[in-house]
């Protein structure tokens, strides 16, 4: 029996799956959601699962960040729906709205940020405190 990859790449890697279920949330999520399967299979059979699964949350929080960077340019709407620019020579109608992606952006950073601090801890060895001496069971 060979041994598993681990550690934070091993960890990276496991975000290839979480990619594939935070873009279920999207129209093309469906048609990810065979090739997410097959990397599920894939990433377990040469990766160690726990706690390096973890990772699936860094995936999902890629696609949040895509989002956020997708719909950069919002600005909230007038009650009306378009905003009209109106200059001496001439009148332009654009509509606005599109995606508020501060939403977005707050559940990318929490799960970007509570996959990496829950890995960080779930790797730690049992019986070493944070500051790295040795505590005894009982």
């Amino acid at each position: 029996m060979r041994m598993r990859k681990t550690g934070w790449p091993a960890f990276g890697l496991w975000a290839v799956p979480g990619i594939v279920l935070g873009l279920q949330v999207s129209a093309i999520g469906v048609l990810l959601l065979p090739v997410g399967l097959v990397a599920v299979f894939l990433i377990a059979r040469f990766i160690r699962v726990w706690p390096e699964a973890l990772g699936i949350f860094e995936g999902i929080a890629a696609v949040c960040l895509l989002i956020v960077a997708l719909n950069a340019d919002y600005w909230s709407c007038p009650p009306s729906g378009e905003v009209t620019t109106r200059t001496r020579d001439s009148v332009t109608v654009e509509s606005c709205g599109s995606l508020n992606p501060w939403p977005w952006l707050i559940v990318g950073v929490i799960f970007a940020v509570g996959g990496a601090v829950a890995y960080g801890v779930a790797k730690r060895p049992r019986g070493i405190a944070l500051d790295g001496q040795a505590q005894p069971f009982g």
